[in-house]
């Protein structure tokens, strides 16, 4: 286990790396860096005495090594628009996307899991076949629409939850189920499917053939066998729901990382845009160590190895 840890570990270390190399030349890749900075009406003056505070006339393995050192204790410099410093802008506003993240990924096991599961075992029955079709519903639908949507049944007609801003649970109710709505639809066609492979298993005739009772068959042998691929699922879904939040943040008016990073690349505040991208990196990163981790005590087969 103290292997698996040090490993994973040195893996975090280099992908960290990798992450403070693009956005270092992700930039530039687009053209003189100042020139993205400066005001379009900005005098050759202006624009030369920024290149020098900022050190865009050193070489550039110079500017790099630079990067590199800041980056890793979290220096990314001020913010353009505010004069703070863009990491504790962006820390700010970490635990609202977290908050609806997390919301969100709570909705996803405790729906999502649960109709997986009935479906295959509803399968070639009519309930059946209306949840999957949920599924499709539910995986053809953008989610600003759903959203949209939302706040036009539940909070113009029926005058039920709040339709924008970040408060109690109330307000969080429909951000999440808006972020959340794609997510449940794939993770239940993920359930449905695995739990479908594992019932044709050898394995699971003979706990019929042994007269267990067909509830205790598929929570405690076909259920534990799907649990790998839902951990690696889930695990994915991480990252994906803190950068599919900047859309839902948008159409709620939810105060998080999803509308700052937009609002500042709308502003050329490219120190806030890559603040938020290293720190939603190192978050995805942590979140697969932590899904490695479980691996190993979930699969008796990475044990033994």
């Amino acid at each position: 286990m103290g292997r698996l840890i040090a490993r994973r570990l040195l893996q975090l270390i280099l992908v960290v790396v990798v992450i403070q190399t693009v956005l270092f030349f992700i930039l530039r890749l687009s053209g003189d860096p100042v020139s993205l900075l400066a005001p379009a009406d900005a005098s050759p003056e202006f624009v030369e005495d920024l290149r020098e505070r900022m050190g865009f006339n050193d070489p550039l393995y110079v500017q790099y090594l630079r990067f590199v050192q800041h980056t890793a204790v979290l220096d990314f410099g001020e913010s353009f628009l505010t004069h703070r410093p863009a990491i504790e802008m962006v820390f700010d506003r970490l635990p609202a996307t977290v908050e609806l993240a997390g919301g969100a990924l709570v909705l996803i096991i405790l729906v999502a899991i649960p109709l997986g599961v009935f479906a295959a075992m509803g399968h070639g029955k009519s309930y059946g076949h209306f949840l999957t079709l949920i599924v499709v519903i539910g995986q053809a639908m953008p989610s600003f629409w759903l959203g949209i949507l939302l706040i036009m049944v539940f909070s113009v007609d029926l005058r039920l939850l709040p339709s924008f801003g970040r408060g109690d649970l109330s307000h969080l109710i429909l951000p999440s189920v808006t972020l959340a709505a794609w997510f449940m639809a794939k993770t239940t066609r993920v359930v449905r499917a695995e739990m479908l492979e594992v019932l044709r298993q050898d394995y699971i005739r003979a706990a019929h053939a042994k007269g267990i009772p067909y509830h205790l068959v598929v929570s405690k042998h076909a259920f534990r066998n799907v649990l790998i691929t839902l951990t690696t699922v889930l695990g994915l879904d991480v990252g994906q729901l803190l950068g599919g939040a900047i859309t839902t943040e948008i159409v709620f008016a939810w105060s998080g990382m999803g509308r700052q990073v937009v609002t500042a690349a709308l502003a050329r505040d490219y120190n806030v845009v890559q603040a938020s991208v290293f720190v939603i990196a190192i978050i995805v990163v942590a979140v697969n160590l932590g899904t490695d981790i479980l691996y190993h005590y979930l699969d008796p087969r990475i044990r033994a190895q």
